[in-house]
Parts: structure tokens; sequence; C-alpha cells
């Protein structure tokens, strides 16, 4: 602290132990602390006197928060309704998202959507992923498709920072943005793309999964979930896998054993091996006799 404020040891002693109660230590809790102090004037330099000031009576009586997302959550008030809106949406696209998604899933014209960005970024709650961001920087929202096509990604600053703009989101709006994610990232992206990203695609489609009512996109998402399975589940993601089975049995049809009893046995199949390697033994010792009922003792069921 006392470099940061360019003080003695012994000046900065007591606002120093104010701030490592509230930060407990965090360092990018306390930076984040001391931001919103610097922006609330409780923190100011003096010009007269040529330092660094500071108020305790008024640090002391700001509430205290019990961690740094709830703290955020309070800071991100000050934002602009539209600001707060468009990264409440990037959160839910992730930690890193791409310029183009966001103008597909905003709700909102161009121009807003690229000077919300842009606030992001210049407030260091967002920061450019590559090279691409700077180029665009200035004319963000002239550019228009063109910025979008080209493949800008923006990433959150720190993952607290998108907790935060996340717990903001309706669950209900969650879902359906989720969902809507999904279904983009599949129509958007090319094979590779999507093999490479399996498992974020259906984890995102999984979030709306009970707003899906086509029969045929339902038939869809089995399959997707069954193909991430298998990714997750080589690369030793068994907990990821064993959730990918679990929205793919909800969401097959009753007559599953009749229509394709293949699929079924390797759902059922898998989903025994997952809840054995997470050790979720009560739900996958039930499978062999539940398959066996639903498709008779020949067949598939003999390889469960």
């Amino acid at each position: 602290m006392a470099d940061t404020l360019y003080s003695s040891m012994e000046r900065v002693e007591g606002i120093t132990g104010h701030l490592y109660k509230r930060s407990k230590g965090n360092s990018f809790f306390l930076t984040e602390m001391l931001k919103d102090l610097h922006r609330r004037g409780i923190i100011f330099f003096d010009k007269q006197n040529g330092e660094w000031s500071w108020c305790l009576e008024q640090l002391e009586a700001l509430p205290v928060h019990d961690s740094v997302v709830d703290f955020l959550v309070g800071q991100l008030q000050h934002l602009p309704g539209e600001v707060r809106h468009i990264l409440m949406l990037s959160s839910a696209a992730g930690s890193v998202f791409d310029y183009g998604m966001l103008t597909l899933i905003g709700e909102e014209a161009p121009e807003v959507i690229a000077a919300a960005i842009t606030r992001a970024v210049q407030e260091e709650y967002i920061v450019p992923a590559d090279h691409k961001y700077a180029i665009f920087s200035a004319t963000l929202a002239e550019s228009g498709c063109e910025a979008a096509q080209i493949g800008i990604r923006l990433k959150f600053a720190h993952d607290r920072i998108q907790q935060a703009f996340y717990q903001l989101l309706d669950p209900e709006r969650g879902k359906r943005l989720h969902l809507s994610i999904g279904r983009l990232l599949l129509r958007n992206l090319g094979e590779e793309e999507i093999a490479d990203k399996l498992v974020d695609i259906a984890t995102h489609i999984n979030k709306g999964l009970e707003l899906i009512t086509d029969s045929s996109e339902a038939r869809e998402i089995v399959a997707l979930n069954l193909r991430a399975a298998y990714k997750a589940k080589a690369g030793y993601g068994y907990d990821s896998a064993f959730l990918l089975l679990e929205a793919a049995m909800e969401l097959l049809p009753e007559q599953i054993w009749s229509t394709d009893p293949g699929q079924a046995a390797e759902i059922y199949r898998l989903y025994a091996e997952c809840s054995y390697l997470t050790h979720h033994i009560d739900q996958g010792s039930g499978l062999p006799s539940a398959a066996g009922a639903n498709y008779g003792a020949d067949g598939y069921c003999g390889n469960l």
C-alpha cells in the first residue's frame, strides 16, 4: 500500500488494516476495492499537498462484503443499463467470447453493442483476447458486419467479474440465452470447430433443455450429448460425461428401445460406466435391469 499510494509505511498503516480485513488478502479484491474507493472520492490525489490522501471515516462507513463477487455485483450498478445488459449476455457466452456472437444474441442495435463493449474495455471489465480488437476499436460501431464477421475475441479480465455479471441474469432468461448460444454455435461453426467445442456447445444447450419441444431437434441433441460424452470421457472428464449423458437420457423418447435400440443401449452402457467412474453407483446399478425390461432378454441389453 505504501508503494501504491507513494507514501510511508507509517502513514498507510490505518488504511492498510481496513483494506486487508475487507479484502481478506485477496489481491484481485483489493485492486477492485481501490478502484471503487478512488471512484467514490474516498481515496483522492491532494493537488495542494502533492500526495495521495484518504478519509478513513468514509471507508469505515461502507458496507462489508463476504466475497469479491458480492462486492462486484454492487459496483456494477454504476454502469449504464445497456452496458450491464450486454456484459450479462457476454457472461453467459463464456470467459472468452466472440464479438460476432454477441451481435447475434445482443438484442440491441450494433452501435449500442459496440458502445457497450468499448466502455467495458475502457473500465477493464473485459480485455481484447487478440490483436483484432485494436484494428476496429476506434470504428467498432461503424464497422458493422465487417467487425462482426472478422472474429474479434474478447475475454473477461477476471473470472470473478464474469461470475458477477452472470449472477445478474434472471434464471429463466439464462436458460433461453444458453440454448440460443448453443444453437448459434451449431449453425455457424464448421464441422472441425464443432468437434473441437463439442462439450461446450452441448453444455450450453443442456442449460435450456426443458425449452426444447421439437422432437427432431431433441433427437439431434441426444446424439450431440452422446458424442460430447465420448469426448469428455476420453479426456478423463468423467463428471462432465456423466452430466452430458444424463441430459441425453432426459430427452430420450419412451419408445426409444423400439425405434433406435442401438443408440439406447449405447447411451445406457456409457452412462453405467460413467456412473461407476464418478461414484454414482446408485444411478448406474439399476440400468441393466431397466434396459432389459424395455428391450427384452436378447439384443443390445446383453452388452450392457
